[in-house]
């Protein structure tokens, strides 16, 4: 069921199938962010093998002894030995008893530090390698970035899961009402846009944000409805854009060229003054008798 609504995990499923099929045990790491989908991977790869064992609950006391106690209880039996060697070769011995498809180990702590993980990884590695089984621990970057480089290359990383685009909501959508209905949902363009603006296209997100859009239409109480009426009661009056200035439909249609003050070319000129100096020739001839006196 899990398998046939996994969408845009394809050739990931198809690698880790052959894995517990026809290969030989390794230790692999499923790497992505929360939410994008790596606990369904996990348990949808129970469809390719008998034989899972998935641990989900981080020991708040002495972790790597108490998932090793755990992996022992699953494997080999519940009467734990005391002694950690005998432990490993019992689980060492059960495991290698069993013939076909390789069993599935899978440790899923999305909530703990990658700091602690390593620290207890450090100590299970060593233990791991030596059983017949496909081991994963599902990891986001994050915690995977407190790993040591020795560490990290004991593990086989799968490229990290990506988020949901447009072609993979659209198929989701398909996939999920196909379980219900034999007939398809005509989701419009704009429902899918929306959807994707508003998760990002985490898978997590989108399969939640879809599941409240349906809610919604039957009445039932949501966060979308509930964020609906929230805006509704605060009768919120959205701004509009400032009325166009009409200044120039109120003008005259026709307006008179303004003449510069300073230039006026109707005006007449200003007559030149001429001034004339008259000599007194009294004045003159007196100087002139003077002269010839002398």
């Amino acid at each position: 069921m899990i398998l046939k609504i996994l969408i845009g995990r394809n050739q990931l499923m198809n690698d880790l199938g052959h894995h517990l099929r026809f290969g030989g045990p390794r230790l692999m790491i499923l790497l992505g962010e929360r939410g994008t989908g790596r606990t369904s991977v996990l348990h949808a790869l129970s469809n390719f093998t008998p034989t899972v064992h998935h641990l989900s609950i981080f020991p708040e006391e002495k972790p790597a002894e108490t998932l090793l106690n755990e992996l022992y209880c699953l494997i080999a039996g519940y009467e734990v030995p005391g002694v950690t060697s005998t432990l490993v070769e019992q689980m060492v011995s059960a495991l290698e008893g069993k013939n076909g498809d390789l069993p599935l180990i899978s440790f899923d702590f999305p909530g703990t530090s990658g700091q602690d993980l390593a620290q207890v990884f450090e100590r299970l590695t060593s233990v791991l390698l030596r059983l017949r089984a496909l081991v994963i621990v599902a990891l986001t970057p994050t915690q995977l970035s407190a790993w040591s480089e020795n560490l990290q290359d004991c593990y086989h990383s799968t490229p990290s899961l990506s988020d949901f685009n447009a072609k993979d909501i659209q198929s989701l959508i398909n996939a999920r009402i196909r379980t219900v209905s034999n007939e398809k949902w005509a989701v419009s363009q704009r429902v899918i846009e929306e959807t994707l603006a508003s998760t990002g296209g985490r898978p997590t997100a989108v399969i939640r944000y879809l599941r409240d859009l349906i809610d919604s239409d039957r009445g039932v109480s949501t966060p979308l409805s509930r964020r609906q009426s929230a805006l509704e009661s605060m009768e919120i009056e959205y701004s509009r854009p400032p009325p166009e200035n009409d200044a120039r439909q109120r003008m005259a249609p026709e307006i008179s060229e303004l003449t510069p003050l300073d230039v006026d070319d109707d005006d007449p000129q200003e007559p030149e003054i001429e001034i004339k100096y008259e000599l007194d020739k009294t004045a003159d001839s007196e100087i002139e008798e003077e002269e010839e006196e002398e």
